[in-house]
């Protein structure tokens, strides 16, 4: 746009077109195409914005083809809808080719702000692409990111957002530090290796501190001065004590300064390498390398791999497919994607775990206990029995009774009261009626199993929620301990802590 400016000193009908083009300036504003919003961590192709200004589009010979986004002048600009389960930093990588040195983007909340920004270098063409990356926080629900040209004069094939994950490593004995206990006891410098205990995601704060959430417990770290300035990761928001300066001491080391005395993070061998703020100065135990990866989805959008089901599910029947599954996560987006890493793959595995004992293994598709399906029609004047049908049990989580088919049938626009034996016809069917369960029936507990998985109240409500009448209490422990071996078992696939809390 800027070279039609400047040639339009020189031309007076260019002069007339653009006065011309400001009056219908209202129409580059409108989308061309309605886009769903994009759950974040997830890739957004340039091209799928919802709104744009100044912009065109142009095929691709990057990597998958498709088209990119050029013509980015100073000052245009394209709008992406977000939805974001649960807030955090987030590392956003964008695919970007120019010919120049001097292009510059930013990223933008919906009333303006500045989230980040990055420069864009000179990859040798317009379609020389390369990718450049930062860091963002980025708050939970849906919303608008505008990406703005401050600097124009380049193309955009792609942004790709993913959960960023840290580990902090302690100069003093070369060991990562862990939120030890799960993250009840004070942080110590004592693993060989990283797992999750050991893993947390930097959260960089308005003010230049930094903030340490931990993904043992989704708290934040820590320097409580009522425990000998000791570290632990048991606040559920940032105040003063949560906050620490990050500072620069060179070859990939920094020290951390706590906010609330003002002193060094210590791994003090002489206690054991916990984690104190209690050093005037900072020299070799004060320092700390911090390693920061990306965790991206899985490419089918679900937190369980398609190698990790099938390695839980090694004898399951055909029917049950994980194309089946993953389809059926439309219905119900908040499964598996709020809270920690943690939580939704403890949210993961409770929901295998109670579909597994459910069905033998995903093997066992409707109820065998052939006896009883006459026996499942209530009186309902919301959702009579049809004639000729049964509501026995089917899919994942036994869906049975007429009411239950009724009301899942209303909940997810399927014709269940009238044909039952679609669950047992159509896995994403079946895998839908076990998901509308989860989210959105207490039977026999006190909440949802989602709830019960995403506020942390354990394993063994979700017992409660789905068989808590005959098992819970005594009733039938060798069903419990059944369900949480599975469960148990499913944790370690995923390679997460089970918690707390686990039997009923």
């Amino acid at each position: 746009m800027l070279a039609y400016i400047r040639e339009a000193k020189k031309n007076p009908f260019i002069i007339c077109f653009l006065i011309a083009a400001l009056l219908f300036t209202q129409f580059l504003l409108l989308p061309s195409k309605t886009w769903a919003a994009t759950t974040i961590p997830g890739k957004i192709e340039a091209e799928n914005y919802s709104a744009m200004f100044g912009v065109q589009t142009e095929p691709t010979t990057d990597t998958g083809g498709g088209l990119d986004v050029g013509w980015i002048d100073t000052g245009d600009w394209m709008d992406y809808s977000v939805n974001v389960p649960s807030t955090d930093t987030y590392s956003v990588e964008f695919r970007v080719a120019s010919i120049n040195s001097t292009g510059q983007v930013q990223l933008r909340d919906s009333v303006g702000n500045v989230l980040t920004t990055v420069n864009v270098p000179n990859t040798g063409g317009w379609q020389a692409w390369t990718t450049v990356s930062a860091y963002v926080n980025l708050g939970a629900g849906t919303q608008t990111l505008r990406l703005y040209a401050s600097s124009g004069g380049f193309n955009v094939n792609w942004l790709n957002f993913a959960t960023s994950i840290s580990t902090i490593i302690a100069n003093a004995n070369n060991s990562f530090v862990t939120a030890e206990n799960a993250g009840a006891s004070p942080l110590v410098a004592n693993r060989s290796q990283a797992g999750d205990w050991e893993k947390f995601k930097v959260i960089n704060n308005s003010d230049g501190t930094v903030s340490f959430l931990s993904i043992a417990n989704n708290n934040y770290v820590t320097a409580d001065l009522n425990q000998g300035s000791k570290l632990i990761a048991r606040a559920t928001t940032i105040q003063g004590w949560e906050k620490f300066r990050m500072i620069d001491h060179g070859n990939g080391k920094v020290a951390l300064q706590a906010l609330a005395n003002n002193q060094y993070v210590s791994a003090d061998l002489n206690q054991g390498a916990v984690l104190y703020a209690n050093r005037g100065t900072a020299s070799g135990w004060e320092e700390f390398t911090i390693s920061t990866s990306t965790t991206p989805p899985s490419s089918s959008g679900f937190i369980v791999s398609e190698a990790q089901f099938n390695q839980i599910f090694p004898n399951r029947n055909p029917f049950y497919t994980y194309s089946g599954l993953v389809a059926a996560l439309s219905a119900y987006p908040g499964f598996t994607t709020t809270g920690s890493t943690t939580v939704q793959k403890q949210e993961a595995a409770a929901f295998l775990a109670n579909v597994s004992h459910e069905t033998g293994g995903l093997y066992y598709i409707v109820e065998q206990n052939t006896a009883n399906y006459p026996y499942y029609c209530a009186s309902s004047s919301q959702y009579p029995c049809a004639p000729g049908k049964q509501y026995y049990g089917r899919g994942p989580l036994q869906l049975s009774w007429n009411y239950n088919y009724g009301a899942a049938g209303a909940a997810l626009g399927l014709p269940l009261l009238s044909n039952p034996d679609l669950v047992a016809q159509d896995s994403s069917v079946a895998w839908k009626t076990a998901l509308w369960f989860w989210n959105t029936q207490t039977g026999s507990g006190t909440m949802t199993a989602h709830n019960a998985m995403v506020n942390s109240v354990g394993f063994g409500e979700t017992i409660r929620t789905i068989n808590g009448a005959l098992e819970c209490n005594g009733g039938n422990p060798g069903q419990v301990q059944s369900r949480i071996n599975l469960y148990q078992t499913i944790c370690s696939i995923l390679g997460v802590s089970p918690g707390v809390n686990l039997g009923c």
